[in-house]
């Protein structure tokens, strides 16, 4: 069972503050451990969820199945119903970064809410008089029963959640919820009492009728309903409870380059799914000119078809970046409705993931490594003695020379003859498109169709366009924001907002923020490259409509909420790519060819300038060239069926991308999705993707769908 980040947290809360009613032991005292696991009635879907209560240090872990962990930290100020300070920490076995946080206020009537990814404001929200509880569907009761002064009355209770809706404060209190008592029961050999709860969230309660923790919660009709158990309690102390978190978070992901050696395709798991898939390892000469000297271990994952009648022709998905480890995602296609008929087969690209991965590290301590410092991290997007420390530390283990787009399609070729594939479905996602042309253009007696999702153009030389195609997503939007009479008597001129915004952060501005690494305060000095990447990275997705607001906020100085989304969203980026193996492919295939004539034509009038090309040309000037085929900018001539997908306001590669690019390949079919950023569509989409994928052809899709995907956006107005 997957839950939503909402549910996990709230239940958390939930659980949390109900042990903060109870007497605490003393501080520095031993504390306890209580384990709960959660699932659907039926059983399945089972997860955990760990308390940890120690003095006036409270945290709580979930763990909901095979998926990453959420930690709630709690500043506890005396027993009590609301803690201090709540920290909502998103954690897997190598990594932790603070999601929010929810601090009560000193009148115990309103909470400080601060969502440290949204890009909005810390806000002030009112709690009603009667009691609360951070919560949805599971747990809530918790912090009441251990405070009933008659555990045979009744009481109510509000719950709050989260609330993503615009224009609305950040947490949605419920209609109060009754818990009445109902009657003993002896349950399990364990001695409780039982409770009805009838409001948002109907159902069942237990509670041990001495020690007052809740025994056990169904909440829902039906064999998805769920069940909160408790399966045991412990004592521990801080160092034991350090070491259970990280017991069931389990062991980082394998990280490393693969031996490079040949290993046929075996069972396997891969993290986040929770079913066998298969893996393999395929050498290949890292200078596939000379063949010889190093080999590098391409990172395989095979996702066998599902149906009754598997197709011979497997889906190969290529990464965007460039940089990004496909094989990475394997649980995100692992639950593809594509793999009813054909396997997927994801091959780490050279230089990512575990085929001799080309990492770097840019806003850390140079000498001692450690967290991200977001005082670096808002400086230069490319460091170039980072950079530089980088390149002498790959060196050691690669060619850096040798790791481009023609390189790989070779390497792809051979894994599928390896495999005993026949011919094969491309599916790129933007740099993967890319791939997808190049290896289309090598190999396409081997192409049976060819799906290209935020398609480039080969000739657009990365990160060219970036600043016309951002200015154009920004554009779109706020034309749509100007048609809204609401929206356009609230921010009556945002380009304007956007200058003046720029101008103060060009004077030299200091901006307080929150390192989401540590949960400690930082002080930055933004840039305004900063700031315009991060407008930039905002429009990939949906996450926009409360751009003009956080635009206007910021120009008239309330900068710490537009900084801080700038940092996450940079990070996001960093984090998300092998920039060694970027580095590889865009300093050999792009940045050579862009002219200063192409920057001054390009550029002028646009929110990012040429910021993003000259942080990259400084970083290529510094990282070797490698050699490119003379044709790798020329366009794909094909009859080979290829259905292309764009967003409308796509902020790194618009519609008319796809429309040259294709112009050349003659069985094509151009989908726009309207308001759409960097590729998606939900069901539309997908549904449009397997119907072209079943039948290897553009006759007869229907992409009408497309046209409903996205509505009219709701802009967040003061």
């Amino acid at each position: 069972m997957r839950k939503s980040r909402p549910v996990r947290t709230a239940i958390l809360i939930a659980l949390v503050l109900s042990f903060s009613w109870a007497a605490a032991p003393a501080r520095g005292e031993p504390g306890k451990v209580y384990r709960y696991t959660l699932s659907h009635m039926d059983g399945s879907g089972a997860g955990d969820e760990l308390l940890f209560v120690s003095g006036s240090r409270v945290e709580a872990l979930s763990k909901p199945g095979s998926d990453d962990g959420l930690l709630l930290a709690f500043e506890m100020d005396g027993p009590g119903l609301t803690p201090k300070v709540m920290k909502i920490w998103e954690l897997s076995a190598s990594q932790r970064e603070l999601f929010g946080a929810v601090e009560s206020l000193p009148d115990g009537k309103a909470v400080r809410v601060e969502v440290f990814t949204s890009g909005r404001s810390a806000e002030t929200v009112a709690v009603p008089a009667s009691s609360w509880t951070l919560a949805t569907l599971l747990s809530p009761l918790n912090l009441a029963f251990a405070a009933l002064k008659d555990p045979e009355g009744s009481f109510t209770v509000s719950l709050v959640s989260p609330n993503r809706a615009p224009n609305a404060p950040p947490l949605r209190f419920s209609s109060p919820t009754k818990v009445s008592y109902v009657e003993f029961e002896e349950r399990g050999g364990v001695p409780t009492r039982k409770y009805s709860l009838e409001g948002e969230g109907k159902g069942t309660a237990w509670v041990h009728r001495d020690e007052r923790r809740l025994e056990a919660l169904e909440i829902g009709d039906g064999p998805k309903s769920l069940k909160l158990q408790l399966a045991g309690v412990q004592d521990l102390d801080a160092a034991g409870w350090e070491e259970t978190k990280r017991a069931q978070l389990g062991p980082p992901a394998p990280t490393g380059p693969l031996e490079a050696v040949a290993v046929k395709p075996h069972s396997c798991r891969v993290r986040g799914y929770d079913q066998e898939v298969q893996c393999a390892t395929y050498p290949v000469w890292e200078n596939r000119e000379t063949r010889r000297g190093r080999k590098i271990g391409l990172n395989i994952v095979i996702l066998p078809a599902l149906g009754p009648d598997p197709q011979p022709d497997p889906i190969f998905p290529l990464g965007g970046g460039p940089g990004q480890a496909i094989a990475q995602n394997a649980r995100n296609y692992a639950r593809s409705g594509l793999r009813q008929k054909r396997a997927i087969v994801l091959v780490d690209q050279r230089g990512t993931g575990r085929s001799n991965p080309l990492q770097c590290s840019f806003y850390s301590d140079p000498i001692h490594g450690g967290p991200v410092d977001f005082r670096l991290a808002a400086g230069e997007l490319f460091p170039v003695a980072a950079v530089t420390r980088c390149r002498e530390k790959l060196e050691k283990v690669a060619d850096l020379g040798q790791y481009t787009t023609a390189a790989f399609a070779d390497d792809l070729n051979e894994v599928r003859q390896w495999l005993g594939y026949g011919k094969i479905n491309l599916h790129g996602s933007s740099y993967g498109t890319s791939v997808a042309q190049v290896y289309w253009r090598r190999y396409p007696e081997t192409v049976r169709s060819v799906m290209l999702t935020g398609v480039t153009l080969l000739k657009s030389y990365f990160p060219l366009a970036h600043a016309y195609a951002g200015q154009r997503a920004l554009d779109l939007l706020l034309a749509e924001c100007a048609s809204q009479p609401e929206c356009k008597a609230a921010f009556p001129d945002t380009r304007a907002d956007l200058k003046a915004l720029k101008e103060r952060i060009d004077r030299g501005v200091t901006v307080t923020v929150t390192n989401t690494s540590t949960g400690e305060r930082q002080e930055v000095r933004p840039s305004w490259g900063l700031v315009a990447e991060g407008i930039r990275f905002l429009t990939y997705g949906p996450g926009v409509a409360g751009l003009p607001l956080q635009i206007r906020k910021a120009a008239q100085g309330d900068l710490a909420p537009l900084v801080q989304m700038s940092i996450e969203r940079r990070l996001n980026i960093i984090r998300g790519f092998y920039w060694g193996m970027d580095f590889s492919v865009t300093c050999a295939e792009d940045l050579p060819f862009i002219t200063e004539e192409m920057i001054a034509r390009r550029t002028p009038g646009t929110y990012l300038g040429d910021y993003r090309i000259r942080q990259q040309k400084a970083a290529c000037k510094v990282w070797p060239r490698g050699r490119i085929p003379a044709d790798a900018h020329e366009p794909v001539h094909s009859d080979v069926p290829v259905l292309l997908l764009s967003g409308e306001r796509d902020p790194v590669t618009p519609p008319e991308f796809a429309e040259q690019a294709s112009r050349s390949m003659t069985n094509r079919l151009h989908v726009i999705v309207p308001r759409s950023g960097h590729g998606g569509g939900g069901k539309c989409t997908d549904d449009l993707i397997r119907d072209f994928t079943d039948r290897a052809s553009v006759q007869g899709l229907d992409p009408s769908c497309a046209a409903n995907v996205y509505g009219p956006i709701k802009f967040m107005t003061p």
